[in-house]
């Protein structure tokens, strides 16, 4: 049986112009406003809470009632960090066919103090002012000083697409394809650091990821009997493998 779309918070309507589709759509638009200390890492762990216009959900869903055809999209925290994004279209019982965007920002830090140069990148080095392995405790923790915060975080956006198709009622076919991004810096503990600092002294570790998900096949639902026949495949890419 094929996937149904997400069925509208509000009453459908009939068309006046051809009285087989039936349509509904809503939508959820406000303002966030944020007071006191909004900037920490922990606040913005995996969502967009930045103050302003939110259209937290949107979406529409149009039937037709006598092709079983359909239509539907659904949208959330549109033009956020945290956007996510729908498309479905189909027929009831016969077969379906999605598009989907989601985004999900991970914060691990808003005020981390960044010694080397090159964050972000496969290649980290000490600033000018730093000799390696002659540098004292108070060169060191000046050129700490001098650093001003900075953010170390994640974003992963992932796009996806499915098909359902059911021929008959004995033989459902399906496929699904997902490509995923993931790019930031997050702090990796790297070294011990310098021995009066008595502590660990983590470094911005770079991600540049890319995965291809892959996962295909066909069902044979018979009376006496049932075959499954699939392939799932995934792909991964490092693109700073340093």
């Amino acid at each position: 049986m094929a996937s149904q779309p997400m069925t509208p918070p509000t009453t459908m309507v009939q068309s006046q112009s051809n009285v087989d589709w039936w349509s509904s759509a809503w939508a959820e638009i406000g303002y966030l406003g944020t007071a006191g200390e909004t900037g920490t890492a922990t606040f913005n762990e995996y969502g967009d809470l930045s103050a302003g216009l939110l259209v937290s959900s949107a979406g529409f869903l149009a039937e037709n009632r006598s092709s079983a055809l359909y239509f539907s999209a659904n949208a959330g925290n549109v033009g956020r960090n945290d956007q996510t994004y729908q498309l479905t279209v189909g027929r009831y019982g016969s077969f379906n066919a999605t598009l989907s965007f989601d985004s999900i920002p991970h914060a691990f830090s808003t005020n981390a103090k960044v010694l080397w140069d090159g964050a972000g990148t496969g290649r980290l080095t000490l600033p000018s002012s730093l000799t390696p392995g002659a540098s004292t405790a108070p060169q060191v923790q000046a050129a700490i000083d001098a650093v001003l915060p900075s953010e170390l975080s994640l974003k992963r956006e992932k796009t996806g697409m499915s098909l359902n198709y059911t021929p008959d009622e004995f033989v459902d076919l399906f496929f699904k394809f997902g490509y995923e991004e993931r790019q930031g810096t997050r702090p990796l503990g790297g070294t011990f650091g310098y021995p009066f600092q008595n502590g660990m002294t983590e470094i911005a570790e770079p991600i540049e990821y890319r995965t291809f998900d892959v996962n295909g096949g066909v069902r044979f639902k018979g009376e006496t009997l049932q075959a499954n026949l699939t392939y799932i495949g995934s792909f991964f890419r490092n693109d700073i493998p340093a």
